[in-house]
């Protein structure tokens, strides 16, 4: 089960990791060069998860419009489970919302 800052495919730059709680994983940075959005379900025990192609993890780009209701579920689950590192990735996470407010 790879982490979040494992994945790196090559049409992905700047890629930040704004959750990763084993389980599921969701960065920013730009696909081919434009703003984005990833996610991705890491899989189990030694699995690639989901999305992978050919055998290496990828990150699915998540649609403009459902970006900021990703990130709002993204701190829904943060606030279940309160902590250090949820606060850090909240902060991350409320960061990316005011870049994509901004359009």
């Amino acid at each position: 089960m790879p982490r979040a800052s494992e994945v790196r495919p090559g049409k992905w730059t700047n890629l930040r990791v704004l959750f990763d709680n084993g389980v599921c994983s969701v960065v920013s940075g730009a696909y081919e060069g434009n703003p984005a959005v990833g996610e991705r379900w890491n899989g189990e025990g030694g699995g690639l998860g989901f999305p992978n192609q050919a055998g290496n993890q990828v990150w699915h780009v998540v649609p403009d419009f459902l970006i900021t209701p990703v990130l709002h579920g993204l701190l829904d689950e943060l606030a279940r489970h309160p902590g250090a590192e949820a606060r850090a990735q909240a902060a991350e996470i409320l960061r990316e919302l005011e870049t994509w407010a901004r359009g």
